[in-house]
């Protein structure tokens, strides 16, 4: 995509840096995202950057924010500290799974943004409400967005290895009795991998569970 053209730099807002560092990840992946490479996506000079962030990895957090905004917070005076716990990480996950790269950006640096800080609220109130102390919150919170930001990872990594599934179905058809659409009956194994990621998550909370005290 050609670099925006700009009247004058005052025009360039931080929406359009966080457009930018989505092109530029939707083309080359975060290894693609330099200040040099952001300013030319907008049309301005390095310096200019700076005047609206520090760093790179500031931006690639907005970026992260943003992602993490279109996850819908669940209502807790309806659900269970485990039931709230489990539906946020379960739609960061299919965020996540969207959206591969922001998984190596919110497991290598803070995410300070609001989207991020009202999901993490939200979270530490629910293990809050099972009488953990601040350090066991500290740790079941780093636990839940390692496993979650880890089993990503290792899905993508592991999908990178395998045979795209236009070969296996390709030899599927010419009676290749070795040829299985990854992850079976679900073709991409998206479904098994959801249904996998999730009992690995309910693993977590159960270990939870009984370091509270509290069941259920």
């Amino acid at each position: 995509m050609p670099p925006r053209q700009r009247a004058s730099a005052d025009r360039v807002t931080v929406g359009d840096l966080v457009d930018a560092v989505a092109q530029l990840i939707d083309s080359g992946g975060v290894e693609a995202v330099t200040m040099r490479g952001l300013a030319r996506q907008c049309g301005v000079g390095v310096t200019t950057l700076y005047g609206y962030v520090r760093t790179k990895d500031e931006l690639l957090g907005l970026y992260a924010d943003r992602l993490l905004g279109e996850i819908d917070v669940p209502d807790a005076a309806h659900l269970r500290w485990d039931e709230q716990i489990a539906a946020i990480f379960r739609a960061v996950y299919r965020v996540l799974v969207e959206h591969p790269e922001l998984a190596l950006i919110v497991g290598t640096q803070p995410v300070p943004g609001a989207a991020a800080q009202r999901l993490f609220q939200q979270v530490l109130r629910a293990l809050a409400e099972i009488g953990l102390d601040d350090r066991q919150i500290r740790t079941a919170y780093e636990v839940l967005a390692a496993y979650t930001t880890g089993f990503v990872q290792q899905q993508a990594a592991r999908q990178a290895r395998v045979p795209g599934l236009a070969d296996l179905l390709a030899g599927v058809r010419a009676g290749d009795q070795e040829a299985h659409p990854v992850g079976g009956p679900g073709g991409d194994g998206s479904v098994d991998q959801e249904s996998a990621f999730g009992a690995g998550l309910a693993v977590v909370l159960a270990g939870l569970s009984v370091q509270s005290g509290v069941s259920g």
